[in-house]
């Protein structure tokens, strides 16, 4: 936003310089960024008459002129077109250096000297227009510093405002900050219309099909104007703001918008059919013109404003063309209105359209400001463009919005900020910024909120508008104290710990995704239709397709990693992540899980001059679990064939229990799956519940000293079924006497001849030892007996020869 200090002296007096006041608005949170002099490279500028043209004897196009600039005269050859004997011009002496950064000194051109240039408004760095010399109104005093008369002295800040500050976006919003920080009074503009026209309602009609979009609409009617250029102090000042000039009528609107800081539009009122306003949605697909001649196509969730047969403006972002004030225009009909600010940022954004109106509709504007908005545009109007002003204005404003009251507790106020405020002193900061006391008593105060401070909306923010006024630099500074105590961490912390800890020990890296992904992956794992896995919760307004669901598995993620791993020839990847996966549920939002999961692919053992590779395998991760479970306290675990997860091979996973309950699974990914995913070599998946796994695990820290007594081991070769399980049978032989069977470990397969078909061979090794005593043959001999017994009896086994 940029701020003429010359504008703001219209309201306000202003003391100090200019850095100060940037100084100070800076410190009240109104950033200025920068501060700029317009008066740079009009130093040696001033106002010249033409006294005498007459054509260069060398040159078809180049003209000799006499120019009188006050204390003398001089010759300056010209080479515009457009200047004649008596115009006013702008002169640049020898030893000036214009905005652009030219020099201008004496020169020879074609034989004849030349002291001095008459600029166009391009060389002044005013506008890109060089098709000529910028003629001066016949009022000018010929010798007046062109800085004067063109409204160069002045200064320009440059401020960055919060999207929370629209009561700031314009010169009046500015002043009244001042006003608050320095205690002068504040002037507002003159507005004096004289309404002698008919009744505008003879004159038009205005209908809001959308009161909620657009709760207030006004108009007027001013007939007999006459289109041509603004004056030179209104072009400055929009220059000055970084705005050009269009024509009297256009400017003005323009005019209030920077000082009011209220948008308005100014309609051909011939060119309206019907002569009448209606405000409504725009059809789908409904197309339109605008100002800057490109075609826009709608839909039906932007406001336009229409006659009766189409649209006029696409309402808070731009006008159309086909009712563009224009030279021939001799009746005009002023809006100003208030809209919804979604609904604003929203068509602004589809049509990838900004302008001045959209940036401050869409944070907000004074709902109640806008009739001063729309009177002080029809009396500069009526004022530079002539015209006869219809009598009343129409106010279509349904629902006037409830007054706004906010409690402020003074004892709130010392205890956020630290200082010691009287009521009175609170009520008079209150007061500058033209927040009026509606009650107050000793303990609080009730806080009227104007509509221009739409961003006041609980006591907090009159605290902060308190400390923006009082100065941020006058608050003491005081030393926090606090008693500090150390933070315990939970059971379910400090256990998860502990799993990351020794899973990185056992050579993986943790991974962190984000809680939602890609609904497109649940189809790659295979998961059917009515899997609860495949219901995935979705996010109501998705950045993308991506991240458009909540994940009901960490799958994915590995996946994806592992593949990207794999396709920069990092083949040996062992990856985890602990985090929470979110399924629907009838009584809650989600119901959300802990989950560890992980994915290993690749070497197990490397090569070496005394080995072979081996690819890691089912039972290499195994070992990694069972390692990780005793670690935390589960010692014993069961094994339990897998068959009904889609995204594991079939024959190559199983659920990892404890007690009957279920902790997690291990498998290898489906061939399938691994193609869809384009991973070119195995991987094993696992994951566990942690909620569950962390109930199972025992806080008890277990010693049992070093049995005395020597162990004997014994190994057993069975016949089994294919389709039993080894873990049974090692469950089984356990179980026979768990008092003196210390170990047993599996450590042979076989199949084939001479074993039948249909059938394998099992051989365990088994250890057993007495804590009291030292075991005889006998009482082994015994229980391997009893072993062979039981496991024939309920599984059908016998001993292998």
């Amino acid at each position: 936003m940029l701020i003429s200090l010359n504008w703001l002296k219209d309201f306000i007096a202003l003391e100090g310089s200019a850095g100060e006041l940037a100084e100070r608005l800076t410190m009240a949170g109104l950033e200025v960024e920068s501060v700029q002099s317009l008066s740079e490279g009009f130093e040696h500028l001033v106002v010249g008459r033409i006294l005498q043209k007459a054509p260069h004897p060398d040159s078809d196009h180049l003209t000799l002129c006499r120019v009188d600039v006050g204390k003398k005269e001089l010759r300056i050859i010209c080479g515009a077109p457009n200047h004649e004997q008596g115009d006013k011009v702008i002169v640049a002496l020898p030893g000036a250096r214009l905005p652009n950064g030219m020099e201008i000194v004496p020169t020879t051109i074609r034989g004849i000297e030349s002291f001095g240039m008459i600029c166009s408004e391009k060389e002044m760095g005013l506008s890109d227009d060089s098709t000529g010399v910028m003629i001066l109104p016949e009022d000018v005093v010929v010798g007046t510093p062109a800085a004067d008369v063109l409204g160069r002295n002045d200064t320009v800040l440059e401020i960055d405002l919060t999207p929370n500050r629209p009561d700031c976006l314009s010169h009046f919003g500015v002043a009244r900050e001042i006003a608050a920080l320095t205690g002068f009074p504040l002037t507002p503009p003159t507005v004096k219309i004289v309404e002698e026209g008919p009744k505008i309602a003879t004159r038009t009609s205005v209908q809001v099909h959308e009161p909620d979009l657009c709760p207030r609409y006004t108009c007027r009617v001013i007939e007999n104007v006459s289109i041509g250029p603004s004056p030179l102090w209104m072009q400055e000042r929009l220059r000055a703001v970084g705005l050009r000039s269009i024509n009297n009528v256009v400017d003005v609107t323009n005019y209030v918008l920077m000082e009011q800081g209220h948008p308005l539009h100014a309609f051909d009122y011939d060119l309206l059919s019907g002569n009448r306003i209606e405000v409504r949605r725009a059809e789908k697909g409904e197309k339109t013109r605008t100002l800057d001649d490109v075609e826009r196509t709608l839909d039906s969730g932007m406001l336009v404003i229409c006659d009766a047969e189409k649209p006029v403006a696409i309402a808070g972002v731009m006008g159309c063309g086909n009712s563009e004030v224009n030279d021939g225009t001799r009746r005009i009909l002023l809006e100003a209105a208030c809209f919804q600010p979604t609904s604003i940022r929203r068509t602004a954004k589809r049509l990838g359209l900004h302008s001045e109106s959209s940036h401050r509709f869409e944070r907000g504007t004074d709902i109640e400001g806008l009739v001063t908005a729309l009177d002080r545009a029809a009396s500069l109007i009526q004022s530079l463009a002539g015209g006869t002003v219809a009598k009343g204005r129409i106010d279509v404003y349904p629902v006037r919005p409830p007054k706004r009251v906010i409690p402020l507790r003074v004892a709130k106020v010392k205890e956020l900020l630290g200082i010691s405020l009287s009521p009175e002193e609170t009520g008079r900061i209150l007061g500058s910024l033209q927040l009026p006391l509606e009650y107050s008593d000793k303990e609080t105060l009730q806080v009227g909120i104007p509509t221009f401070r739409v961003d006041l909306e609980r006591e907090i923010d009159l605290i902060e508008e308190i400390a923006r006024i009082y100065g941020y630099n006058r608050i003491p500074s005081t030393r926090l104290t606090a008693t500090l105590e150390p933070g315990g961490t939970t059971r379910s912390r400090q256990l998860t710990m502990q799993v990351r800890q020794a899973l990185v020990a056992e050579g993986f890296f943790e991974t962190i995704h984000y809680s939602f992904h890609n609904p497109d992956d649940l189809d790659l794992l295979g998961l059917e239709v009515d899997d609860p896995l495949h219901d995935p919760i979705a996010i109501q307004n998705p950045l993308s397709r991506d991240q458009s669901v909540m994940r009901t598995t960490l799958l994915p993620g590995l996946l994806h990693n592992l593949q990207q791993n794999l396709k920069r020839f990092r083949s040996d990847v062992r990856l985890f992540e602990v985090g929470r996966v979110f399924q629907k549920t009838t009584d809650r939002p989600a119901l959300e899980r802990d989950r560890l999961a992980g994915v290993v692919s690749g070497l197990e053992v490397l090569p070496g001059w005394d080995r072979a590779p081996r690819e890691v395998d089912f039972f290499d991760v195994k070992t990694i679990l069972e390692s990780l479970m005793s670690g935390i306290g589960i010692p014993s675990l069961r094994w339990v064939a897998l068959e009904t997860l889609p995204y594991l091979h079939p024959g190559k996973s199983a659920w990892l229990r404890k007690d009957g309950t279920s902790l997690g699974f291990l498998g290898e990914l489906h061939p399938e799956v691994m193609k869809r995913f384009d991973l070119p070599q195995r991987a094993l998946y696992f994951e566990l519940d942690l909620e569950a796994t962390f109930q199972a695990a025992s806080e008890a820290v277990l010693y049992r000293p070093a049995i005395r007594f020597p162990a004997v081991e014994r190994d057993i070769a069975l016949i089994v079924d294919d389709d039993l399980p080894a873990g049974a049978v090692d469950s089984m032989i356990r179980e026979v006497a768990p008092d003196l069977i210390r170990d047993v470990r599996l450590f042979d397969l076989y199949r084939g001849k001479p074993i039948p078909a249909g059938k394998k061979s099992l051989a365990f090794s088994i250890r057993f030892q007495a804590e009291d005593r030292t075991l005889t043959d006998k009482e082994i001999n015994g229980i391997r007996d009893k072993i062979v017994e039981q496991l024939k009896e309920r599984f059908g086994a016998a001993l292998r020869d």
